[in-house]
């Protein structure tokens, strides 16, 4: 088996591992811990800002309970106003005049004023009473769902909620869904008769507070029975209560529990879920940072490792080239780092190489031509030497052929030809 070894890859796998490990792999990294910590972030805000909600909700909606059981506890020790609902009144003029001078020393028409109290109404079991204004005779109120449920609770002070279908056809009074805070005043028990406030809250008031807190959400402020305020769409304080246990706790994003008006309320909270993109939406810069930080990288290491791979594949090729014995030089800008001065080197090489080879074959030209001329010389002395004999000897064979034949006078002829070429040849020679 081979051993393992980063020299048996090639330099665009090497530059690729590189990228991936020290550059890409650590960017998505930190980037994911980025994200996931601007994440975080955003839901501890959002948290904290529901819990202000909740808070100022809760403060709201206390502070208007409070204040109205506050105003009640006033008007149970005024003593002028106990004094002026025991009086036995002799006729309408008599009671007109003492109502008239209760409201001066009264703080009751101020608290109409305050903002947070709708309707407020005493109730005493005094027949010389002129129902109106503020006063009622307690009669009109024993057939009333409110006042049969404050005796049958035996409390002193009582926070009721009830829904008043009757007020829908009555212009100007009030909200059709009531909080009422109801209470004896017996502080004083003149005569033992029976007196009773009824004070009802401004729902709407109630109402407007919930529905400035904006939020991407739902909001419900319930007690054992209803449903009292929520910022739903199309919620008023027309419609009819629903009840208590049609929301559930399980998916509300916050809950709390108070104490107001001797009763406890909840508060609860169902945000909406807010998508991981919706967030990186909401940060555009943080986009631009991720992205920066994976492309910016990313172009770079492409161009590094093209401009070394290509340079690189080029002088592959030429080295093949020069195994075929095609000595090129390599003609590309080459740069001025490592590779560069590679190329340049290579180059030289290919020059040098062809330098030499040229000497070479000049010389071996050269001296090839040297022993052919030497051959041909040495060949021409030879047939020098071998043609006249064989020329001689031929035309002496020729001449004693004559002889035998008795032809003297051929036999001369061709001796005497025999001594022309001899003379001949002896001139060229000297020549």
């Amino acid at each position: 088996m081979r051993k393992f070894s980063f020299n048996n890859y090639k330099i665009r796998t090497k530059l690729l591992l590189i990228y991936c490990f020290c550059v890409l792999i650590p960017i998505i990294f930190t980037d994911a811990i980025i994200l996931y910590t601007v994440n975080s972030n955003y839901k501890e805000n959002r948290m904290r800002d529901l819990t202000y909600v909740t808070e100022r909700v809760k403060s709201n909606l206390a502070d208007t309970v409070e204040s109205c059981i506050l105003f009640t506890y006033n008007l149970y020790s005024d003593e002028k106003l106990d004094e002026f609902l025991s009086k036995q009144y002799i006729n309408h003029l008599d009671y007109y005049e003492n109502y008239t001078e209760m409201l001066r020393y009264n703080s009751l028409s101020y608290n109409y004023n305050y903002g947070r109290l709708y309707k407020i109404v005493i109730y005493a079991d005094n027949d010389t009473l002129i129902n109106g204004g503020s006063v009622a005779k307690l009669e009109t109120a024993k057939e009333e769902d409110w006042y049969k449920a404050f005796i049958d609770s035996g409390q002193d002070i009582f926070l009721y909620t009830y829904y008043d279908g009757g007020k829908k056809f009555i212009p100007g009074s009030g909200t059709s869904r009531t909080i009422s805070v109801i209470r004896k005043l017996d502080y004083y028990d003149r005569r033992g008769m029976s007196k009773i406030l009824k004070v009802d809250l401004d729902y709407s008031n109630m109402l407007k507070d919930v529905l400035n807190e904006k939020i991407d959400g739902e909001i419900y402020i319930r007690n054992n029975e209803f449903i009292l305020i929520s910022n739903i769409p199309g919620t008023s304080g027309i419609r009819e209560y629903e009840p208590a246990d049609t929301i559930h706790t399980e998916d509300a994003t916050m809950d709390m529990t108070f104490q107001t008006g001797f009763q406890e309320w909840e508060i609860i909270i169902k945000a909406k879920e807010v998508p991981f993109w919706s967030v990186l939406f909401e940060n555009q810069w943080l986009i631009i940072i991720v992205l920066f930080n994976i492309f910016m990288p990313t172009i770079l290491i492409y161009f590094v490792g093209k401009s070394i791979s290509k340079r690189l594949k080029i002088i592959t090729s030429y080295m093949g080239k020069v195994e075929k014995e095609q000595f090129e030089v390599i003609d590309i800008n080459e740069g001025e780092d490592e590779i560069g001065k590679l190329i340049r080197r290579f180059n030289l090489m290919v020059l040098r190489i062809k330098e030499l080879i040229e000497v070479v074959f000049k010389g071996q030209a050269e001296k090839q031509s040297l022993e052919l001329a030497k051959k041909n010389a040495e060949l021409k002395a030879v047939q020098s030497q071998v043609n006249p004999h064989f020329l001689f000897n031929t035309l002496e064979s020729i001449r004693m052929r004559s002889l035998l034949k008795k032809e003297e006078e051929t036999a001369d002829i061709i001796e005497e030809l025999a001594i022309l070429f001899r003379k001949s040849m002896s001139w060229g020679d000297d020549y």
